[in-house]
């Protein structure tokens, strides 16, 4: 930094007070409690704050940060809206800190200046006690060895100092030579000189500028004015005033009004002032006051304009009480302009401060103006518009852009499903989009002047086929005649179209996802696949046969398998007779098969009617006779073997079983039947149907 910029901005920065608490928990800390400034100059304020639980938690924030100046009242005026400071104070804040700059410092602005802020929750804090500023001038004096000094009540670190002798720049300190007035200056702040003092011994006249510096705009007219001290009487005919410019200077009589017609001078009894009219640009310069003698001219330190267009703006500050709305300007404020606001461009009356408070500001446009100039609108944002991709594909990137009108401009919140989401911009971007992103979004719009919200905005993430799967009912053996359909399976949004192909042929093509066969015949018979396909993909489903039979065959087939079924059962039932009839011994087993198995018997073994004759053995079994005689020839005459048809007699009280030997006279020889029935025993518990014969055919 520059010690030109050291010294436009003198404030000290000696020690970092303790923080002072003020309400709900929050501490504001100021890197000084007093800081000095010269007139003229500008001087800064810093201070940093902090919640004691930290910015955001439990979500207390500072949604509103100002400056105001303590007074008697303890009214706490937002400095920017304090009309003597309306366009020389800037704040310069973010999240933990906040500095004050003025500008143009006056002895007016000696005060006591406090932080305050607003929270989200609405209430008001006010960081007690402040800074304590102190607004001084330079003043020239002499030491005991009657050397001249420029001194001030603000310290200032290895100052640099530019003299003046009778208005006049002069290279280092002045001497004692012959001259009426000495003044000083600091270097980088010549327009702020100190009062011309006056040499001891002499008599001299000054001049007291009424203001230093002048702003003002092009197009309107300014007075400067000074008043001029003297101790004695001169004869001050003629006067001049002295504009320099660029390193030019021209002289404007001062009671001459012919010299230039925009220029008007006057001077009567010690009463200095000099009128333009109908500013320019090139009017900005250095004005001061000067006369002659006799002997020498003199010319003081006089007033510096500046011309400048207005470029009106209008600011929004958010105070305690609800928005204000302030004119600013390129010069500050000053009671010589009158300005006018406009609402919806019609002229609201009687309101000509630069301040306008205490309307609906959510609901008009509002701007201000002076003379020909008008400032530019200022308004609540309108109902914002969300544009979007066309179409939103699984996987793809979105951006949804939300767009206002507003002035001063919006800030943005997104918002899906009433919850926040972490983008306060006016673009929000998704880089991969999921199906879950799928929903309802919208986004806030929102300025000092309001807030608002726009039109709800549906994003239907949309995806190719995920899967074809081909299922067929009913399932199982399919057969000529009956109903089957074909289901195609998928997921997809929007809903996929359909192709059925059979043999790589093309069956038919739409929105069905099944096909169905209402009489199917053996021509249908065939490989088929169904093809799902969206604008996003598509999917081929796997291969399914399907095998046609034909009615009789599937009749043929019953039969024969229910055949072979009946003819497998008999074997078993023949099997597990025949090992229980092994088994089994005893009168009481005997008893058991006469009491459950003789009906069936009886139906198994029915009586010959006419041919053969029966015989009756001695236990009550009946024998065919034929079979009898046929066994009874000689064994060398049989060529195969015969076996005997034996059923029991329905009689309980007669033998169990019986030995029955064809030929007596040859018993040693043939034996042709042994019969043996088993009971249930404690193994086996099934029912035995079966009766066995065992005939041995021996051979001589």
């Amino acid at each position: 930094m520059t010690f030109k910029d050291a010294v436009r901005r003198l404030f000290l920065l000696l020690v970092c007070v303790p923080g002072t608490e003020g309400a709900d928990g929050w501490t504001v800390t100021y890197h000084n409690t007093t800081s000095c400034a010269l007139k003229g100059s500008t001087v800064e304020i810093t201070c940093t704050f902090h919640h004691q639980l930290g910015i955001n938690d439990r979500g207390v924030t500072a949604k509103h940060t100002f400056w105001f100046r303590k007074q008697q009242d303890n009214q706490r005026v937002d400095l920017r809206t304090n009309r003597t400071y309306i366009g020389r104070v800037r704040y310069h804040c973010d999240s933990d800190r906040c500095s004050l700059s003025i500008n143009d410092l006056r002895e007016s602005d000696a005060a006591v200046y406090v932080f305050g802020l607003i929270t989200s929750q609405g209430s008001e804090v006010a960081g007690e006690p402040g800074v304590t500023l102190t607004v001084t001038d330079l003043q020239v004096t002499k030491n005991q060895n009657n050397n001249h000094m420029c001194q001030s009540r603000c310290p200032v670190s290895n100052p640099s100092y530019i003299w003046y002798k009778d208005g006049e720049k002069i290279q280092g300190k002045p001497d004692q030579t012959s001259y009426r007035t000495t003044s000083c200056a600091l270097q980088g702040l010549e327009k702020f000189p100190s009062p011309p003092e006056c040499n001891s011994g002499n008599s001299c006249a000054t001049v007291v500028n009424v203001e230093r510096s002048i702003c003002a705009f092009t197009g309107s007219s300014v007075d400067i004015s000074g008043i001029f001290y003297s101790d004695y009487y001169y004869k001050l005919s003629p006067l001049w005033f002295v504009a320099e410019r660029e390193q030019q200077k021209w002289d404007i009589p001062g009671n001459v009004y012919q010299r230039k017609a925009r220029f008007q001078g006057f001077a009567r009894n010690g009463q200095l002032r000099l009128r333009i009219t109908n500013l320019a640009e090139s009017d900005s310069g250095e004005y001061r006051f000067g006369y002659k003698t006799y002997s020498r001219t003199y010319s003081f330190p006089g007033t510096t304009l500046t011309v400048k267009d207005p470029d009106l703006k209008v600011e929004v500050i958010w105070t305690s009480t609800g928005g204000t709305l302030v004119c600013q300007s390129s010069c500050p404020f000053s009671d010589r302009y009158s300005f006018y606001w406009y609402k919806n461009n019609r002229p609201i009356y009687r309101e000509t401060s630069p301040v306008l408070k205490g309307h609906a500001f959510s609901e008009g446009r509002y701007s201000c103006g002076f003379e020909r100039y008008h400032s530019r609108e200022v308004y609540a944002p309108r109902i914002p518009t969300v544009s979007r991709n066309k179409e939103v594909v699984e996987g793809s990137s979105v951006n949804l852009t939300c767009s206002t009108d507003a002035n001063p401009a919006a800030t943005y919140t997104w918002h899906r499903s009433n919850q926040s989401l972490v983008s306060p911009q006016s673009l929000f971007h998704m880089s991969s989009v999921q199906l879950s992103d799928s929903g309802d979004y919208y986004c806030t719009a929102e300025n000092e002047l309001g807030k608002t919200r726009s039109q709800i905005v549906s994003i239907t993430v949309t995806y190719g086929p995920k899967f074809s799967v081909l299922s067929v009912s009913p399932s199982g053996e399919l057969v000529e005649g009956s109903s089957v359909t074909l289901t195609c399976s998928t997921d997809a949004y929007p809903a996929p179209s359909y192709t059925w192909y059979k043999d790589n042929q093309v069956l038919r093509q739409g929105s069905v996802h099944f096909y169905n066969f209402s009489s199917i015949s053996s021509e249908d018979s065939g490989v088929y696949k169904c093809q799902t396909e969206n604008h996003i993909h598509r999917k081929i489903s796997q291969l399914v046969s399907l095998e046609i039979k034909k009615a009789w065959k599937q009749k043929a087939t019953g039969i024969i398998t229910g055949i072979f079924l009946a003819f497998i059962l008999a074997l078993v039932i023949l099997w597990i007779c025949r090992v229980r009839a092994t088994q089994g011994a005893g009168r009481t087993q005997m008893q058991y098969w006469r009491d459950n198995f003789s009906p069936l018997c009886a139906l198994s073994c029915p009586r010959l009617k006419k041919k053969g004759k029966r015989s009756v053995t001695k236990h009550g079994a009946d024998v065919d006779q034929r079979s009898y005689e046929a066994q009874r020839e000689p064994a060398e005459q049989q060529g195969e073997l015969f076996y005997s048809t034996i059923c029991f007699s329905h009689d309980h009280n007669k033998a169990i079983y019986s030995n029955v030997h064809l030929q007596k006279e040859k018993e040693d020889e043939v034996e042709y039947s042994f019969v043996r029935l088993d009971g249930p025993s404690p193994r086996h518990q099934e029912d035995v149907s079966a009766l066995y014969s065992t005939v041995n055919y021996r051979t001589k």
